[in-house]
């Protein structure tokens, strides 16, 4: 049993709390916040009020065992809070994303690698049953060619973070980092580095809050739209629209059917699938409860993280900063030369 502290008991926090409750190779066995009436409220309400909480790695009790410290904090802190953990020989969980620039993200890396340790980060669409069920269809071409995909990640404007950081740009970025980048990365793993990007944006004074990109990959058509500048009213919304030579597949949250898988007749007959894989098998956290067992089963086995490592995160990081300079300059970006 592999033993996670989290650092940092907000909103991502408690859902880590919770998956780390349910999880069968992992448990939670401290958490380090500076609120610690937050922290000890949430742990109350959610009956995991024995764990011990202080507002340092150094401040949990002396014979608390630490496997992992699982970083929940806000982007701007990730590089320090993961350093002081590799220092003390603790693997790392990382929120995505990984850091607010690239220098940050490859001095973790850097990090990791001096101490001989686990870094992953936490894009949790990777491990989310409808794009996994994408990413299925693309490998085993099983209706043949990818022609088209679009993805999409709606939300009202962030009101929920702790001191408000997501609606300051410096420690944010906006939208175009910390929403947008879930489905950037989602089009890493299913289709390698694009070319290029060309992006345009609506820039507001908490920064980049809707963004759309355009993902240059020969023979197919991408793109990608996301923001979180919708009124407080309007439920979230993500999913996705996929064409192939011999069939579609869809993915919206906001729909009556989420799910829609449709093949050509002559492939599956009646089988065509409608539903929502996540619905019917899952109450809500199952992508992020599988993230972490994956990194637990990983620490166990001593086997390098595949899914999501830092060199995944990195190459999803460079990405969406060169989206954010594709929308300020009103130029594509090259990629890859």
């Amino acid at each position: 049993m592999i033993s996670f502290v989290i650092q940092g008991l907000g909103f991502m926090g408690q859902v880590h709390a919770h998956c780390l409750r349910e999880a069968s190779n992992a448990t939670l066995v401290g958490i380090v916040e500076t609120d610690r009436a937050r922290a000890d409220a949430f742990l109350r309400e959610a009956g995991m009020g024995e764990l011990p909480v202080s507002d340092s790695l150094d401040g949990l009790p002396e014979e608390t065992q630490i496997d992992v410290v699982d970083i929940c904090l806000p982007t701007d802190l990730h590089r320090a809070a993961a350093e002081a953990a590799f220092t003390r020989g603790c693997h790392v969980f990382c929120e995505k994303p990984l850091a607010l620039n690239e220098a940050d993200g490859e001095a973790i890396r850097t990090a990791a690698a001096r101490a001989g340790r686990q870094l992953m980060v936490g894009h949790c669409l990777r491990f989310w049953p409808e794009y996994t069920a994408l990413k299925g269809m693309i490998d085993s071409a099983e209706a043949g060619r990818l022609l088209a995909l679009n993805l999409f990640r709606r939300a009202p404007h962030p009101d929920y973070t702790i001191g408000n950081w997501a609606n300051a740009p410096e420690r944010c970025l906006g939208a175009a980092l910390d929403l947008h980048i879930h489905d950037t990365d989602m089009i890493h793993f299913l289709l390698g580095n694009p070319e290029a990007v060309t992006s345009s944006g609506v820039w507001l004074p908490t920064g980049l809050d809707h963004i759309q990109t355009q993902y240059h990959y020969p023979g197919c058509a991408v793109q990608a739209e996301g923001g979180w500048n919708y009124p407080k009213e309007r439920p979230f919304q993500m999913g996705y629209s996929a064409l192939f030579e011999r069939g579609s597949v869809d993915f919206d949250t906001g729909a009556a059917v989420p799910f829609r898988k449709c093949l050509q007749e002559e492939l599956t007959g009646p089988e065509n699938k409608e539903g929502s894989i996540l619905m019917e098998n899952s109450d809500g956290l199952l992508a992020y409860r599988r993230q972490l067992e994956y990194f637990a089963d990983c620490i166990e086995s001593g086997t390098p993280v595949t899914i999501n490592s830092g060199a995944d995160a990195m190459a999803s990081l460079r990405t969406v900063l060169a989206e954010v300079e594709s929308a300020k300059n009103k130029q594509p970006v090259r990629l890859i030369p």
